[in-house]
């Protein structure tokens, strides 16, 4: 009896062991296993992370379906250092870089109201990795004055830049001046001195047509930038001035210019706590005249390449940094069909306001 207690026991024990041991050795298997599985899951992450990243990386490469520029890109400004057209193409080439990819070089070709510029640039030839900016009165206006070089279809639009709202201010405490029909009575007893870029240049030819229009006598004071003209008029040095609406805010907010007309389509109403200003063709003349700047490559550049530029600058017009670092700028994405549209009219216009100011010519 007492040995088959002994060997009941002796089974009870080696059936415990063995419990315990299959235990052990599953607690093992599972633990093995979790990590197995938690290492597969990590890989299959790290896998699919690295798909991304390659797939990002391609998609960056498949967008860019030409080789441009094949070294680096330079942007030629037709006008000087530090004016509007150098501040706004040397802001574009700070975030294009990044878009293309590519070095970007800003040099400035003043003189002439952009006809050195655009004179200059006609060494390049088709799908050259340099660009140029251009004011709408290099095409528009300055062949009326001068035999320039050029043609217009030198110049092959890619993107619009700009488009201001140009007024002429007075400034009252010097003249009194402080609406349109002001100015026409002032004329009756002086000549009226205006301030422009001087003849051969779009903002002179749109004065100068609509003075001899409404019989104003005036003779221009020439000067070198809008914000320029504005200083000679808050002087006394003239009596009025033609400049973009926007850089004379502070003035006409505090008190110190009065707009007195724009010469746009719509009246003009971004000033705080002034009446908007009204149009030069509700007074009954059609004449419009909006500062316009164009990026343009050479005639006979490949259309990919123009489209390509096109889609890269228009990308960073769309930048939210390059939106609120050029808060003022009234961006023009036109692309290079639309700019043509746009400037074969204001040929036109130019043609037609130098016939009015020069009749017997």
């Amino acid at each position: 009896m007492k040995k088959s207690i002994k060997r009941l026991k002796g089974f009870l024990c080696l059936a415990l062991v063995l419990v315990v041991f299959t235990a052990c050795g599953t607690t093992g298997s599972d633990e093995k296993k979790g990590d197995s599985t938690k290492n597969n899951v990590t890989k299959e992450k790290s896998n699919a992370e690295d798909k991304t990243d390659a797939q990002e990386e391609k998609t960056d490469a498949e967008e860019k379906t030409v080789s441009y520029p094949k070294d680096k890109l330079k942007i030629i400004v037709s006008g000087g250092a530090g004016g509007g057209m150098d501040i706004n193409a040397r802001t574009i080439a700070k975030y294009l870089e990044k878009v293309m990819g590519a070095t970007i070089i800003v040099e400035n070709r003043p003189g002439a109201g952009g006809i050195v510029g655009a004179t200059e640039y006609l060494v390049e030839e088709a799908n050259s990795d340099t660009i140029i900016v251009l004011p709408s009165l290099v095409n528009a206006v300055a062949p009326l004055y001068t035999n320039v070089p050029y043609k217009g279809d030198d110049f092959v639009p890619v993107i619009g830049l700009n488009q201001e709202v140009n007024a002429i201010f007075a400034n009252p405490k010097k003249t009194g001046i402080e609406t349109f029909e002001d100015l026409v009575e002032y004329s009756k007893e002086h000549v009226v001195k205006f301030g422009s870029g001087g003849p051969g240049t779009y903002n002179f030819l749109a004065q100068d047509a609509l003075y001899k229009m409404a019989d104003i006598q005036a003779e221009t004071v020439p000067h070198k930038s809008g914000a320029e003209g504005l200083t000679n008029v808050l002087g006394g040095h003239t009596d009025i001035t033609l400049a973009p609406a926007r850089i004379a805010k502070d003035y006409v907010e505090n008190g110190d210019l009065k707009p007195l007309f724009v010469f746009s389509q719509q009246p003009y109403d971004l000033y705080e706590g002034v009446d908007p200003v009204p149009t030069i063709m509700s007074k009954g003349y059609d004449v419009q005249y909006e500062g316009y700047v164009y990026i343009a490559t050479r005639k006979g550049t490949d259309q990919e390449i123009i489209d390509y530029l096109y889609d890269c600058i228009n990308k960073v017009y769309q930048n939210e940094e390059f939106k609120a670092e050029l808060v003022h700028l009234n961006i023009n994405n036109s692309n290079g069909k639309e700019v043509n549209e746009y400037m074969t009219s204001r040929i036109e216009d130019a043609k037609k306001f130098y016939e009015i100011a020069n009749p017997s010519e």
